[in-house]
């Protein structure tokens, strides 16, 4: 839940290293030496001292001002795509001159007001997205408690002529907040097949001009200037699984300006209490029900298999809304807190006892998420109190004890973790 300031209204829509942030499919345009002209059926209009509008037949599309610039370059013949950069940019262009008038140029061929004459108007493929990226962002899109609760960190955190880095921008819907907040220029990172989606995305809603979407992983790439903000929701399912704390301290020092703000700034990891219901805990181990059942059906004693999954200490995976009507029955702990600027080298770890508050068929340990934007703007992801979040809490079942009694009382738990691990290694025992 989003604890703190109000966030508002719900909000509506008002690459490899040194590459250059534009459509990989577009690259042969850049490296071609065939000739650009103006296309014939092009219109421009002019909205505002900063925007035009080009229409080509049915379609229109708002380009900054600059855009008659390279419009103007081949005015008096064809130019090849270079020759365009270079009419924009002049003879001392720094890096950043050149990726902006590129992608500006890039951007005026991919819609086809600049045109070699091979087709009328240039198309581009299809983003080749799998089903999970697909049904992934659409819970993303769908969580408007986390995506308020960004949104509303980075309009307080952004301001007019800031630059900004958006680390795994997927859709670009943190870009877009932080350029409708003022920002100057905004670095939208991106190493899946998503970056496609989201420049289109971006140029859609009109902020081509101030976004580049920016492929590759991000300790992998440079830019060409250090930001004031950087945002980031790389937070996963388990909170380590995306990386959080090792992708966000090296984009730290290696984009961020020394008095720059991070977004979030701490992670919270903390464990809760829950009973498991039977119904549940009977598809993700062997119970003596399913034992009878199966030796019924086949004749055989599974009983190894049982054994076997006693001391397992992988999770299962539950959404909040999946675990409606559970019971909690402890007060979460937390298990650690991380600056999310901040490297850690070496393992860490520690033992809590969770108390049991009250007695449990089936208890288990749910860890989850608190994000802390600073100034009092809390997220807490406790899937008890949220609704329609899109993070899958991790569920360890706490092993039987080894005499086979049931216990109660309280749980001890021993969590490791690091910025080079990929999920919180639980180990749980149930006490006397």
């Amino acid at each position: 839940m989003v604890s703190g300031p109000t966030i508002g209204d719900p909000w509506t829509p008002r690459a490899p290293r040194h590459q250059p942030a534009f459509d990989p499919d577009l690259m042969t345009a850049t490296d071609s030496q065939a000739p650009l002209r103006i296309a014939r059926d092009l219109s421009i209009g002019i909205e505002t001292d900063d925007d035009v509008t080009l229409t080509l037949g049915a379609h229109s599309r708002r380009f900054p001002r600059r855009a008659l610039g390279a419009l103007a370059a081949v005015a008096q013949g064809p130019r090849p795509f270079g020759e365009i950069v270079r009419q924009l940019t002049g003879d001392a262009a720094t890096k950043l001159d050149w990726i902006e008038a590129s992608g500006l140029v890039a951007r005026l061929r991919a819609f086809g007001a600049l045109t070699d004459g091979s087709a009328a108007r240039a198309t581009r493929k299809p983003p080749r997205l799998s089903g999970r990226d697909i049904a992934m962002h659409i819970e993303l899109l769908d969580d408007r408690e986390r995506t308020r609760a960004f949104i509303a960190a980075i309009e307080r955190a952004v301001r007019p002529g800031d630059v900004v880095v958006d680390l795994g921008t997927g859709t670009g819907i943190l870009a877009m907040a932080a350029a409708r907040a003022g920002a100057s220029r905004v670095y939208a990172i991106e190493a899946s097949a998503f970056a496609d989606v989201a420049e289109r995305i971006i140029e859609a809603n009109g902020h081509a001009d101030r976004i580049t979407v920016v492929r590759g992983w991000s300790n992998e790439i440079d830019l060409p200037e250090r930001a004031d903000v950087l945002v980031s929701e790389i937070i996963g399912n388990d909170p380590l699984g995306e990386g959080a704390l090792r992708y966000m301290p090296d984009a730290v020092e290696r984009f961020l300006k020394p008095t720059g703000t991070v977004l979030p700034a701490r992670l919270r990891v903390m464990a809760a209490l829950v009973d498991v219901p039977a119904t549940v805990r009977a598809k993700e181990r062997p119970t003596n029900e399913s034992l009878s059942a199966w030796r019924n059906a086949y004749g055989f004693d599974f009983g190894e298999f049982a054994r076997a999954t006693e001391a397992i200490g992988r999770p299962f995976y539950r959404l909040d809304r999946e675990m409606e009507g559970w019971r909690w029955i402890g007060e979460p702990v937390q298990v650690f807190e991380a600056q999310l600027s901040q490297l850690l080298g070496e393992d860490q770890s520690i033992s809590l006892q969770l108390a049991m508050e009250a007695p449990a068929a089936y208890p288990a340990v749910a860890l989850y998420s608190v994000l802390d934007f600073g100034a009092g703007l809390i997220l807490d992801t406790h899937p008890g109190r949220t609704r329609n979040g899109n993070w899958r809490a991790p569920v360890h079942l706490v092993p039987p004890r080894s005499d086979g009694g049931r216990g109660g009382g309280c749980v001890d738990l021993r969590a490791t973790w690091s910025a080079f691990r990929s999920q919180v290694d639980i180990q749980l025992q149930l006490m006397s």
